[in-house]
């Protein structure tokens, strides 16, 4: 009877496990959809300041002060020609501090705005703060490498594509906002070509190209070569003391 019992028992175990090894094992997650651009940069604008101290009282730059300002300058790699703000509060003491910070950084060629004492961070007492918008490169995260260059199940692009491109372009601009917006380009060096190609086709004389100031020669040119035409109602004094007449210089 037992052994009858028993017997039940061990087929069912068999039969469980069997039926575990054959279970199907459920796929894989899809991986992450990857873009055509997995690799972008990305142009962040950064703020940093600047206080300028300022004894109790004194509108007066001390040299100090003017040396800090310089070092913070030199550290920010602030280049002529590039624009800063300088925020102060609205009293008479407070401008002419200001007024004194202005000079000291238009001396050293940098363009100055004015901020409102609201608009900027709170200020220190007897403080002025120049602060400096500076556009940066964020560099992507890459390569991956542990992503198999050959296991792209889905036929999506690699997430390292376009990685090294994108680092050495954001080693090599020299100013990063160039990255988002460019610069408008000048006239081109074939513009003079193609202004004077475009009068010829258009039948229009040379002296109408810029203005008149290269076909002036052209149009003197000219009249030399149809000076007969012109000095033929006149007679011109010779070598010989007599005259010659337009129609037999043009001969």
């Amino acid at each position: 009877m037992r052994a009858a019992l028993r017997a039940p028992i061990w087929l069912v175990v068999v039969l469980a496990a069997a039926a575990t090894a054959c279970t199907t094992p459920a796929p894989a997650p899809p991986p992450a959809a990857v873009g055509e651009d997995p690799n972008p940069l990305v142009i962040r604008t950064e703020r940093v300041s600047h206080l300028v101290h300022f004894p109790a009282g004194v509108a007066s730059l001390l040299p100090d002060e003017s040396e800090r300002l310089s070092a913070f300058l030199r550290a920010q790699q602030a280049r002529p020609g590039e624009s800063v703000s300088v925020q102060s509060d609205h009293t008479a003491l407070g401008d002419a501090r200001r007024s004194r910070v202005v000079a000291a950084l238009r001396q050293a060629g940098l363009g100055v705005a004015t901020v409102a004492p609201e608009a900027g961070p709170p200020l220190a007492p007897d403080a002025v703060a120049v602060l400096i918008a500076r556009d940066v490169v964020i560099v992507p995260h890459c390569p991956n490498w542990p992503e198999l260059v050959g296991s792209q199940p889905i036929n999506a692009p690699s997430t390292n594509l376009g990685c090294a491109t994108a680092v050495d372009i954001s080693v090599m601009a020299a100013d990063p906002r160039d990255l988002a917006v460019g610069r408008t380009p000048g006239p081109a060096d074939a513009l003079p070509s193609i202004h004077a190609v475009d009068a010829y086709r258009q039948g229009r004389k040379i002296e109408d190209i810029a203005g008149g100031g290269g076909g002036g020669g052209g149009s003197s040119g000219g009249g030399g070569s149809s000076g007969g035409g012109t000095t033929t109602s006149g007679a011109t004094p010779s070598s010989s003391g007599g005259s010659t007449s337009g129609g037999s210089n043009a001969q």
